[in-house]
């Protein structure tokens, strides 16, 4: 990472000698010479904005790297043939994180990088595991941190999680992007993000406060229409009752909209923080994967038909777990999308 660090220069003149007034010098017959240049240190670091979102890029962030092998690889280690393996740690200001980047053996670098953001309860392990090698065979690199939602950084499975977590972990997903700036075999100019469950709604968020992420993927999005809380996954019943609307086993999501929902997604009129967040300029493509029995989000996933267009969103016969169809289809669009020039105004 590339880290501006600004020290004072600090010049202290200290008169040493008696106090009386000293003879003045004999002219001197060689020419004045002229006062020495001082080089001018640097202004510190602006805060990269905006809002709550906003980091400041002149404190460090402490990145630790190791290339994982099959012979000294940890157990569970999400090795493949197809790409080369590192284990990286992120010195975060809410404690260390851990996470993987893979790259792949094919092909030449820089790739377009991936930036794999897991759900309440999963790990980066568990992603990169299920998303890697589907991105190693279309020539995108990955690169996965565990996050604050993760049961081992604080926040139970079942828990919901405070925004000012959520925030913290947005803050540090963009001094992520500091990182795969300064990673050589990433292609600065070509990034993207998936995320899963919560997971993607802190993906949209990154999305829209940080120009540098070029595509999203949103699969399965939690929190839609919500305050930025985890939620769990849930029996429909328990979801119904959490969401205020009749549980029907027959109901298909990709049909129902706001209104069969009753009055517990209201009227947005578009100012969702995600909604908003993802119209912002310059406004990048994003696709978002649904289960038509997806009753975590049952509450939820109309409202991206409602806030962000039908054409968005890619339906398939499953509930919150997709099936490695939808993951298949995600990592080709991305390919496609990370395939040309950053867009404007990046």
């Amino acid at each position: 990472m590339r880290t501006l660090l600004t020290l004072p220069l600090l010049l202290t003149a200290f008169a040493l000698g008696c106090p009386r007034t000293p003879k003045p010098a004999p002219p001197s017959s060689q020419p004045a010479q002229p006062a020495p240049a001082v080089k001018a240190e640097p202004a510190p670091a602006e805060p990269v904005g905006d809002g709550p979102f906003a980091y400041d890029p002149s404190v460090p962030l402490t990145v630790r790297k190791r290339l994982v092998t099959p012979d000294k690889a940890e157990p569970g280690a999400p090795l493949d043939g197809r790409y080369e393996l590192t284990q990286v740690e992120f010195q975060f200001a809410s404690g260390p994180a851990r996470g993987w980047l893979t790259v792949p053996r094919a092909g030449t670098p820089p790739y377009p990088a991936v930036l794999l953001l897991h759900g309440h309860g999963s790990n980066a392990t568990a992603i990169t595991a299920a998303l890697a090698p589907r991105c190693a065979t279309k020539g995108l690199a990955t690169l996965s941190v565990d996050l604050s939602l993760a049961p081992a950084r604080g926040v139970a499975p079942g828990e919901p999680a405070p925004p000012s977590i959520l925030i913290g972990t947005v803050v540090s997903l963009r001094q992520v992007q500091d990182f795969i700036a300064a990673t050589e075999e990433l292609n600065d100019g070509q990034r993207g993000a998936f995320g899963y469950g919560t997971g993607a709604y802190l993906g949209g968020l990154l999305t829209g406060h940080d120009v540098r992420i070029d595509a999203l993927v949103m699969a399965a999005p939690a929190g839609f229409g919500y305050p930025p809380t985890a939620i769990p996954a849930e029996p429909p019943e328990m979801a119904a009752a959490r969401t205020g609307f009749a549980f029907d086993p027959s109901m298909d999501l990709s049909d129902a909209s706001p209104s069969v929902l009753g009055g517990t997604l209201g009227d947005s009129s578009g100012q969702e923080p995600l909604a908003v967040a993802l119209r912002r300029e310059p406004v990048r493509p994003v696709m978002v994967l649904g289960g038509r029995q997806d009753w975590t989000n049952a509450a939820t996933l109309p409202r991206f038909v409602q806030d962000l267009g039908p054409e968005t969103v890619r339906w398939y016969d499953a509930g919150h777990r997709l099936p490695g169809e939808a993951l298949d289809d995600a990592v080709g669009w991305l390919a496609e999308k990370l395939a040309g020039p950053a867009p404007a105004g990046r």
